[in-house]
């Protein structure tokens, strides 16, 4: 899944910092990319609630969902980082 598909109507740009923990979406924004993941911001939260445990991993779990999503098209796009997409 790319940059896109999980932000649309958001930038790549945006994407990219929330993923790298540049930036920290609106609860609005969280909303929209976690639906895009075919999540819930329940799904997600708990994935958060457990990496409490290490504070460090709560801003990679948007990361993680994106990069678990995206493992799953690996075949049809190309890694976030690698063959950049206009």
């Amino acid at each position: 899944m790319t940059q896109s598909a999980v932000g649309g109507p958001l930038t790549k740009a945006f994407v990219s910092a929330v993923e790298t923990g540049r930036a920290t979406p609106s609860l609005a924004a969280l909303r929209l990319m976690v639906s895009h993941l075919d999540a819930t911001l329940s799904e997600f939260f708990a994935g958060v609630e457990q990496d409490l445990v290490d504070p460090h991993l709560v801003d990679r779990h948007l990361t993680r969902e994106y990069h678990a999503s995206h493992e799953d098209n690996r075949g049809s796009n190309p890694s976030p980082g690698g063959g950049r997409q206009s």
